[in-house]
């Protein structure tokens, strides 16, 4: 057979050559040094920037210069000639900023299809560092994925695997997350709820997920392990019989019949690890030195004056210890009081038993020490420890604050 007539063997391509000469890269790429007061930031992108890298990046500069180069494109929008947009390296060029170096190491690449730009951007940055949460790689995923799809590419979730040095399943585990309400996707990236468990919970709609993060608020000691996130999502309207099962015999059955074996899985569920050590101590066991009612009242003065110790343990589901430890770091240290007036306009969300007091005074020592001055001007004087006043304020959470409220609370905390 002639020469001319054989065919030519295909090889075909693996998903992450695909990917890098989809996104341009190549050997002829040059590195120049561009003034770095010429590059723009894209600012819409679904990752943070993370000081103790800048930090990090810089030091390493002091001892052994700029490495590794950041990526640019020409910048062709009108007024903004001659001028680059920044795909990678925002936290290099940060890092040269706070040396004071006016240029920086750059390579630019000649790309003007916008789908292919952004994607490019998402993959360089998710490529260059491991320190974002689960929602900044699951949003950024699920863009890629939207981008690849877009341009007619198949086997997506393998080509965004193999340049994240991941797999496939993994890809479609983060994805998923972006199911998941915000409260509870802020779990996930303060790793209160695993990745995994976030994945078991987005399978739900978004009334079965809210009704699980309000369970886990009002009940400060249950946490969402993988397991139990997996037995919501296959029972979502039985919360409470999952964190706490009932005794599968009632004590009088139990002691007449003591020869009768549980079933299987009500051993599992009754021996199981989060089943009585998980409860919240009742109303009536806060403290033996205080009322509810004071309590709650104190517990109303410190939402109005130390707001952040109220959404503290909104947003950030934190331990009873660790709210101890957030409140002597900010409160404690710096020796903080507050006074003021309890007679406002009545509103729904307000306990009514705060209108039996018109002034107040809060002193944060070592222990707390409160001061109401009643409406015939008798002084009444409570020291609470902070164990108490947490959980005062989880049960001053569960009876009186709105879901909305708490929802503006983890936002509010989350800008600040």
């Amino acid at each position: 057979m002639p020469e001319f007539f054989k065919p030519k063997k295909q090889v075909l391509k693996t998903p992450e050559q695909a990917y890098s000469e989809l996104l341009g890269n190549s050997s002829e790429n040059q590195i120049v040094d561009l003034d770095i007061d010429l590059i723009d930031e894209i600012n819409d992108q679904p990752h943070k920037i993370h000081a103790d890298k800048i930090n990090r990046i810089a030091e390493s500069m002091k001892i052994v210069g700029q490495l590794d180069p950041i990526i640019v494109i020409p910048n062709n929008k009108k007024g903004k000639e001659n001028r680059y947009l920044l795909i990678a390296g925002r936290h290099r060029r940060r890092a040269c900023i706070q040396l004071g170096i006016d240029t920086v190491k750059a390579v630019i690449r000649k790309e003007s299809n916008p789908d292919k730009q952004r994607l490019m951007l998402l993959a360089t940055n998710n490529d260059r560092n491991t320190d974002y949460a689960p929602s900044e790689l699951a949003f950024s995923y699920l863009e890629q994925m939207q981008l690849l799809q877009k341009l007619g590419n198949k086997s997506t979730a393998s080509q965004i695997a193999e340049e994240n040095n991941t797999n496939r399943k993994t890809v479609h585990k983060y994805i998923q997350l972006t199911k998941l309400i915000e409260p509870l996707l802020s779990r996930v990236d303060s790793n209160s709820i695993t990745v995994g468990a976030g994945y078991e919970l987005s399978f739900l709609t978004r009334q079965q997920q809210s009704a699980v993060f309000n369970f886990i608020l009002n009940h400060s000691d249950c946490h969402i392990t993988k397991e139990i996130a997996r037995e919501i999502r296959e029972n979502p309207d039985d919360i409470e019989n999952i964190f706490y099962p009932p005794s599968s015999l009632s004590d009088d059955d139990d002691s007449e019949n003591t020869d009768i074996q549980e079933s299987p899985k009500a051993e599992k569920k009754t021996n199981s690890n989060y089943s009585q050590h998980n409860k919240c101590p009742s109303e009536g066991h806060l403290t033996p030195k205080i009322s509810f009612e004071v309590l709650m009242t104190i517990a109303y003065v410190i939402k109005k004056e130390a707001y952040s110790v109220f959404s503290y343990i909104i947003s950030s589901y934190p331990t009873t210890d660790e709210v101890i430890e957030f409140i002597n770091t900010r409160y404690v240290k710096n020796d903080l009081f507050y006074k003021g007036f309890l007679k406002e306009k009545n509103n729904e969300h307000t306990p009514f038993y705060t209108y039996l007091y018109s002034e107040y005074s809060v002193a944060f020592k070592k222990k707390l020490t409160v001061k109401l001055l009643t409406d015939t001007k008798e002084k009444e004087t409570y020291n609470l420890s902070y164990a108490e006043l947490d959980g005062a304020l989880r049960t001053f959470l569960r009876k009186y604050v709105p879901v909305e409220d708490k929802i503006i609370a983890i936002r509010e905390t989350q800008t600040n």
